[in-house]
């Protein structure tokens, strides 16, 4: 089922399988910012990740000493959410526990995703409650995909990400798509700037921990076209691009895959969230999109 969000600015789309962003366009230009889910690259456009960010260490997760099967990124991009409240530029999407869920997650839980169109920005809260008598532990991160380039440029060496703040980070290595936090390469020192190079993505994704800012713009020096994101509560970040493929995915997370060899206790994985019984956790992100004018 698809909920359209639509103001005299712009026009979202929500799916309500994964509660995913599927369409987000200015009017001035009818141009989708969001990845068209070609599977030739990839079938994703904007997946929410919950209870887990990225892969897990023999596919496995190991709760109260029983190991669950989960792929990569969770079980809720691929559910199927209620739609809660639908107004032209408010839409609230609900998945709580059931027998599906619980066979590879054993907790009680609710996860909404609040969409809200105001202007040209697109606003996420995301919200856990912990429905459970137990501790509940989990991860939560974003996945959107923009088209890049746009407009007239035609390769990614032509655009380039543009932090709030000035940053220092070391990009952590993969090893069989899990994180191997020792070995860390420099990748920003004290700059604002991470110019985009398809070759940095052969490898696979960038990870950043501990990210100091809070916004990041996808800009050119070719078109004032772009995107700019701005979060809440997501302090680590990914960056994605399967190898040449015309779309960039920026990717605010709290918390991240397995570590290179990590067995434990998913309470004890670095970077888990575990919410109290009763418990709120919540986070946003916005997107707002830039067009051929200021007006836009």
């Amino acid at each position: 089922m698809d909920v359209t969000l639509h103001n005299q600015y712009a026009t979202a789309t929500i799916n309500s399988l994964g509660a995913e962003l599927t369409h987000f366009s200015l009017h001035a230009t009818q141009h989708n910012y969001i990845w068209s889910g070609d599977a030739t690259f990839w079938s994703g456009r904007s997946p929410v990740l919950f209870p887990i960010i990225g892969s897990l260490n023999n596919d496995k997760i190991s709760i109260h000493g029983q190991y669950y099967a989960m792929g990569n990124h969770g079980f809720a991009r691929r559910s199927q959410f209620d739609v809660i409240e639908s107004s032209p530029c408010h839409a609230v999407f609900r998945l709580k526990e059931s027998p599906s869920t619980q066979s590879v997650y054993p907790f009680a839980f609710t996860l909404d995703l609040v969409y809200t169109l105001d202007g040209t920005s697109l606003t996420i809260d995301y919200h856990v409650t912990n429905t459970d008598t137990q501790p509940l532990p989990f991860s939560l991160g974003t996945h959107p995909a923009f088209v890049c380039p746009m407009g007239k440029t035609n390769c990614l060496e032509q655009w380039y990400l543009e932090f709030d703040q000035a940053e220092t980070l070391d990009r952590i290595g993969l090893k069989d798509n899990l994180l191997h936090l020792e070995d860390r390469t420099s990748y920003m020192k004290n700059t604002t700037v991470l110019p985009l190079t398809s070759t940095d993505y052969y490898s696979g994704a960038i990870v950043f921990k501990d990210v100091r800012s809070n916004s990041v713009s996808l800009k050119s020096m070719d078109t004032p076209e772009g995107v700019t994101l701005r979060w809440k509560n997501f302090p680590d970040l990914g960056i994605w691009q399967p190898a040449d493929a015309p779309f960039i995915c920026i990717e605010p997370w709290h918390g991240h895959g397995d570590p290179l060899g990590f067995n434990g206790d998913i309470f004890e994985k670095p970077g888990i969230i575990e919410l109290k019984p009763e418990g709120v956790f919540s986070a946003c992100l916005q997107i707002k999109l830039h067009g051929l004018s200021d007006k836009e």
